[in-house]
């Protein structure tokens, strides 16, 4: 039992130095899921403009140990999206889950997927995300996949699935979900990462 605690406690410290925050905060948000600062308030802070701040959230959270050209190929997709839907990242990034009961506190600010659906938006960017966000928002980055909107990791979805089956499908549940819509898997050699067009 012990050594779960010390388990525990050794992951919420990593989590904090890896988000850059004091403990306390840092894990507030990993268990409630919910960034509780204002987007534009974090983006001034990093000095860039919403936009690029939000996307780099995206990158971070979804690829934050992946390499370049998968957080690169995930902000396109993001930004595909939101160019589909005719909305901001900002908006696609932030809305809640209206299913969820959480949704009030969850909309309009960033957090982990599930509580937001698109995508999660937990980790706070590193300054060499934050630079690809900006290539990736001013076109001037390789787009690797086209007009995919959509991407999925099947070892962390497998992982998660495993741990949480009720709460997370797996990998090849959501390829099949996702063919049945009639979407077309697009991959990068060398990324783990498939997209989806």
């Amino acid at each position: 039992m012990w050594w779960a605690l010390l388990a525990i406690g050794i992951a919420l410290i990593l989590f904090s130095l890896w988000q850059w925050k004091t403990p306390p905060k840092a894990v507030i948000e990993m268990v409630q899921g919910i960034v509780p600062d204002d987007p534009q308030d974090l983006a001034d802070a990093a000095g860039v403009d919403l936009e690029t701040y939000s996307l780099a959230r995206v990158g971070q959270s979804e690829e934050g140990l992946s390499s370049d050209r998968a957080k690169v190929a995930v902000m396109y997709a993001c930004r595909n999206h939101a160019n589909k839907k005719s909305q901001t990242i900002t908006e696609i990034v932030t809305r809640g889950n209206p299913k969820r009961t959480d949704f009030a506190q969850a909309d309009g600010h960033y957090g982990r997927q599930g509580i937001h659906p698109y995508c999660s938006t937990i980790a706070a960017p590193k300054p060499g995300t934050l630079a690809l966000a900006a290539t990736v928002i001013s076109g001037d980055a390789i787009n690797e996949i086209g007009v995919a909107e959509y991407w999925d990791n099947p070892i962390a979805q497998d992982a998660l699935h495993l741990a949480n089956p009720t709460e997370y499908k797996s990998s090849a549940d959501i390829a099949a979900a996702r063919e049945a819509k009639g979407l077309k898997m697009v991959t990068i050699d060398g990324v783990s990462t498939r997209f989806w067009v």
